[in-house]
């Protein structure tokens, strides 16, 4: 598994999410290049996983803090998304009410 397979099995939540894991270990932590760009459209598929009880607040709050931590991982289209989501504390619970929301305006952004 390359490092970008391995990026993309935890950022999509992937069967071989633990797998990737321990291969990503195997790579420098460091990185010079972006290898995976992370989408809205990918940010929803992970909430409706949450939506279909298939991953927990836990988890998406894991995964927001593993994006925010990657050099490796580009992920400013969601930034924002990706901010709340790390600090539940700080900008609101992770819930069905809440990610439902999420999805709404990440699938009808507000025009600028």
């Amino acid at each position: 598994m390359t490092r970008e397979e391995a990026l993309l099995a935890i950022i999509q939540f992937d069967e071989n999410k633990d797998n990737a894991f321990s291969q990503l270990a195997t790579y420098p932590r460091e990185s010079d290049t972006t290898l995976v760009n992370i989408t809205p459209l990918m940010l929803i598929n992970n909430l409706n996983m949450y939506l279909q009880n298939l991953i927990t607040s836990d988890d998406l709050e894991f995964w927001a803090n593993f994006i925010e931590i990657r050099e490796d991982i580009n992920s400013s289209e969601i930034e924002g998304e990706i901010y709340a989501l790390s600090n539940p504390d700080l900008m609101g619970e992770i819930s069905i009410n809440t990610m439902t929301k999420l999805i709404s305006i990440l699938k009808n952004p507000p025009h600028e």
